[in-house]
């Protein structure tokens, strides 16, 4: 599944279109990065919790993929990234 793919009829509950739409629009035009849920978070203006629930379901579906950042020096970060 693509970012173009993800439909109203793909979404599980708890998962808003509006509110996916909003966050796959913003990774589109932002180009093939990282993300964390801190960054979109702020970009976004939406809780990281709900920026981490999104993000999480983009990766169930294929759509984005993450992994561990160790080099914090604290607390380790997960990023983000589009497939």
């Amino acid at each position: 599944m693509s970012m173009h793919s993800t439909t109203a009829r793909d979404t599980r509950k708890g998962i808003q279109q509006a509110t996916l739409e909003k966050i796959i629009s913003y990774i589109k035009k932002s180009g093939n990065q990282s993300y964390t849920c801190e960054s979109l978070s702020e970009e976004l203006s939406l809780s990281r919790v709900t920026i981490r629930r999104y993000l999480n379901y983009l990766v169930e579906t294929n759509v984005m993929f993450n992994s561990i950042d160790y080099s914090t020096g604290g607390r380790p970060s997960i990023i983000y990234m589009p497939k």
